[in-house]
């Protein structure tokens, strides 16, 4: 890591810990007007069961749609993606989940409008140190950025590039412990080709939403631009009822054998954008047209566990907190089905998969293999910290 980034990231880990925020007058000004561009004339303003406030934007005035690249768009409300994978989970996923629960009014937004969570300076300068944070480690192979540590499991690098078309998982959804507010812990998975990547799964993250929560999220790298959800306008809300940021409900700590579970997929269809699924409903896509490195293909995927803490504090609960090691997976947090896309535009179950743990003393994760047709590929992870990451 280069001195500036080391600076970068201590100043920021100053502003995680103290609340900090020098702005220069131009800096201030620059937030100004990309709130303004963040924020869309709201048909309704709607608050989820959990206190979140969401404006109802109509479906073409969002963010995404304000990108040059976009203008002459093909995509419209509702649109369904062009092509589905086969063997996809979603196709046979029973699930409890029930969008109408999220909303105070039980229906969400008028159909043609997006969900769009409202949003303050505050919030912008949040998600942007965030962002900033989550961007240093963008390609988790080595152990040089402080703070960070991993326990995943990813796909073989080889000499010969291989093409994936998508991946996800089936997650046990924790409620980490967390020891300070400008800490994170996410369970996610990560889709990437060169410099840029997809990131998705849920998350515990004061800094990004001023509680401890667990929430829905995705993180986007492409072309020189990086953020979380739509903090910098590269996703395209399809759906008018299930938003990001969402808060899962009824999450137990320890996951065990009630915990709550939720199908997590990214794929790309024909026309080359990146499609998310949560469970089985589209939730929206990344158009092809962001990316560079990303547009046709990614080149590495990895599952597993985040965690992020300022240095001097005790480094946070990964997943229920528990090494699988300590178990043998019993009270660890545990992901089924954990699947990519092949060539062949098949999901199939991520096999010969390369363990990642970079702090294994506190984090581990543990490859349990495939263990049939209902449960596909199955891995378990967890741990927590001590005082790691200086």
């Amino acid at each position: 890591m280069g001195l500036k980034a080391m600076l970068l990231l201590q100043f920021l880990w100053f502003v995680s810990i103290f609340g900090a925020k020098i702005l220069t007058r131009e800096e201030d000004l620059q937030l100004e007007q990309e709130l303004q561009r963040l924020t869309k004339p709201a048909v309704e303003t709607i608050q989820t069961t959990y206190g979140d406030t969401y404006d109802c934007v109509d479906f073409y005035q969002q963010p995404a749609f304000d990108d040059p690249s976009m203008k002459n768009h093909s995509f419209h409300p509702q649109m369904k993606p062009t092509f589905y994978p086969r063997g996809r989970r979603s196709e046979n996923f029973t699930s409890n989940f029930s969008p109408e629960k999220i909303w105070v009014n039980g229906k969400g937004c008028p159909v043609g409008t997006v969900p769009i969570r409202k949003i303050t300076k505050d919030d912008l300068v949040r998600a942007k140190l965030a962002a900033e944070i989550h961007a240093s480690n963008l390609n988790p192979q080595t152990t040089e950025s402080p703070g960070v540590h991993f326990a995943v499991l990813h796909t073989p690098r080889l000499g010969v590039k291989v093409k994936y078309y998508g991946a996800g998982m089936t997650s046990e959804v924790c409620n980490p412990k967390l020891n300070h507010d400008s800490q994170y812990s996410s369970n996610q998975v990560k889709l990437q080709n060169g410099h840029e990547s997809i990131i998705f799964g849920w998350t515990v993250h004061p800094k990004i939403y001023k509680d401890s929560k667990t929430r829905f999220f995705i993180y986007t790298y492409a072309n020189n631009k990086h953020c979380f959800n739509d903090f910098c306008g590269l996703f395209i809300h399809t759906k008018s009822d299930i938003p990001l940021d969402l808060v899962f409900g009824d999450v137990s700590p320890m996951c065990g054998k009630k915990a709550l579970v939720k199908d997590f997929l990214v794929f790309q269809d024909k026309g080359g954008n990146w499609v998310l699924n949560l469970e089985s409903y589209t939730i929206g896509m990344w158009p092809s047209k962001v990316f560079k490195e990303l547009a046709n293909f990614a080149t590495y995927i990895e599952w597993g566990g985040e965690v992020y803490s300022p240095s001097r504090i005790s480094s946070p609960e990964m997943g229920t907190g528990v090494p699988p090691a300590y178990d043998g997976g019993k009270y660890s947090t545990s992901c089924f089905d954990v699947r990519l896309i092949n060539e062949d535009r098949k999901a199939v179950p991520a096999m010969s998969l390369v363990k990642l743990e970079d702090f294994n003393k506190y984090y581990q994760i543990r490859d349990i293999g495939y263990f049939g047709k209902e449960d596909g590929h199955v891995m378990s992870y967890g741990g927590k910290g001590g005082y790691i990451g200086n």
